[in-house]
């Protein structure tokens, strides 16, 4: 199949899955906050990043029927992160000194760099436990990653990769323990 035929292709589909992919991303996104401008432009960059997503594989995708499917998991995906990395996020605070009840000053930006140093101790973890996810085999990896950060069911997961569910819970947990072992958690 030509690339040119595949991309025709893929237009047809997504024309398709659009109104669709919308209303999930909208639901998505204003389930967690009030409906705003900001919100909006979230779902905008979600939905086109789903779409150029869905693209990339597109050709991987045996049953084009399972493309509405496949761009809810991406965008949920995406959302996901993006929750993840927003709460990872530490914000600065006002640079204003307060008076408390006592009479005493407070410095907010003092504050500030107390959790700064935190918010550097878990980005450093986190950076580890990313590169100790990328020693694990793929499957594995996927599982553990489908299972302890996305939340995903033994079931789930068994069904995405098409292996039984025991097999599943073997991966998961020995994906587990070799993670602990590289953390030097015990």
């Amino acid at each position: 199949m030509s690339v040119s035929t595949l991309h025709l292709e893929y237009i047809s589909a997504i024309e398709q899955v659009y109104p669709h992919l919308e209303r999930f991303v909208r639901a998505l996104v204003w389930r967690n906050g009030s409906r705003n401008a900001s919100n909006e432009e979230f779902c905008k960059d979600i939905i086109a990043e789903t779409i150029a997503i869905a693209f990339e594989n597109f050709g991987k995708i045996q049953y084009q029927e399972a493309l509405l499917s496949y761009c809810f998991t991406i965008a949920t995906r995406l959302h996901r992160k993006a929750q993840r990395t927003e709460r990872m996020t530490v914000k600065a605070p006002s640079t204003h000194v307060f008076e408390t009840v006592e009479g005493e000053t407070w410095d907010a930006a003092q504050d500030y760099d107390m959790f700064s140093d935190h918010a550097s101790e878990r980005s450093t973890d986190v950076t580890l436990l990313y590169n100790a996810l990328d020693t694990l085999p793929e499957q594995q990896r996927e599982a553990v990653i489908m299972f302890e950060i996305l939340g995903f069911s033994m079931q789930e997961i068994s069904e995405a990769q098409e292996r039984s569910v025991i097999s599943v819970k073997v991966s998961v947990s020995r994906g587990r323990a070799l993670l602990a072992k590289r953390l030097g958690v015990s």
